[in-house]
C-alpha cells in the first residue's frame, strides 16, 4: 500500500480538522467563552459578599494605622536601646 505525497501533506490538516471538529462535537467551550463564564459567576458570587459598612471600614482602618504606630515605636526604641548596648559594650 504505497501513500501519495498529497496525502502526506493533507494529513495533519486533516487531523487539525478532526481535532477541530471533535471539540465542537462534545461542547468543549473556547477560551472566550470560558473567559464569560468565568466573569458571570464572579459576578453572582461578588453579589452574595456582605460588605462592611463606611462606618465598619473606617474603624479597622484607625486601628490597624494605630497599631502599626505603636509597633513602629516599639521597634524604634528597641532598635535604639541595641545600638546603645553595642556602643557600650565596644568602648
Amino acid at each position: 500500500m504505497s501513500v501519495s505525497k498529497s496525502e502526506t501533506v493533507a494529513s495533519p490538516l486533516k487531523a487539525k480538522q478532526e481535532k477541530n471538529l471533535t471539540e465542537i462535537q462534545t461542547g468543549e467551550p473556547n477560551f472566550f467563552q470560558k473567559a464569560v463564564d468565568f466573569l458571570t459567576e464572579v459576578k453572582v458570587e461578588l453579589k452574595k459578599v456582605t460588605w462592611p459598612t463606611r462606618k465598619q471600614v473606617t474603624g479597622t482602618t484607625i486601628v490597624v494605622i494605630i497599631f502599626v504606630f505603636v509597633v513602629a515605636a516599639f521597634l524604634g526604641l528597641f532598635d535604639f536601646g541595641l545600638a546603645k548596648l553595642v556602643q557600650v559594650v565596644l568602648t
